[in-house]
């Protein structure tokens, strides 16, 4: 179940990640949302995740990969329970996700399914910052080895977000980021 955050308004960053049945942000539907929200040089400040029943007959997709399934979700919220929380913690901060094109995509879907829409601002992607900053590969695991950061469980959402704030941290050290 999702619970409120005591300290967002210090936040400048809400890092991201969802988990989802597929990998069409159209079509396919939210499993899981992690949330970061972290200061203006990238440290966690708070974190927020929730599982999301995505409804009845959904097909989960890759729980190879995810490892969520249908059992884990039967008494999850809905997008749309979880929704103000999470456009709350976006709000008026800058988006950050390992893939923005694909996580924002994916959340804009869900929204617009239940008439709400995510407020626009600015937004950095880590995956396309890494391309940008070295050779080789840029998978959020592969970033996090070549620096030095635990990726503790992946493709599980709030461990790819703390991941990835990591990743945001060390970009903005290195100048790549401008907060």
């Amino acid at each position: 179940m999702p619970r409120t955050l005591t300290t967002p308004k210090l936040a400048h960053f809400a890092v991201v990640d969802v988990e989802s049945t597929g990998t069409d942000a159209r079509t396919d539907r939210v499993l899981s949302v992690g949330v970061v929200l972290a200061d203006r040089t990238g440290a966690a400040i708070e974190t927020w995740q929730t599982l999301v029943n995505p409804g009845p007959g959904v097909d989960v997709g890759a729980r190879h990969i995810h490892g969520i399934g249908p059992e884990d979700l039967t008494d999850a919220p809905a997008f749309a329970e979880i929704a103000p929380t999470l456009l709350g913690l976006l709000d008026g901060r800058v988006a950050v996700a390992h893939n923005t094109a694909f996580d924002l995509a994916i959340i804009d879907a869900e929204c617009a399914r239940i008439g709400l829409a995510r407020a626009a601002g600015r937004t950095v992607c880590t995956l396309t910052t890494a391309r940008k900053a070295f050779d080789g590969s840029h998978r959020l695991g592969a970033c996090c080895e070549r620096f030095g950061i635990t990726l503790e469980r992946p493709h599980e959402a709030l461990s790819d977000a703390a991941a990835a704030t990591e990743l945001l941290a060390r970009f903005i050290a290195d100048g790549h980021v401008h907060p």
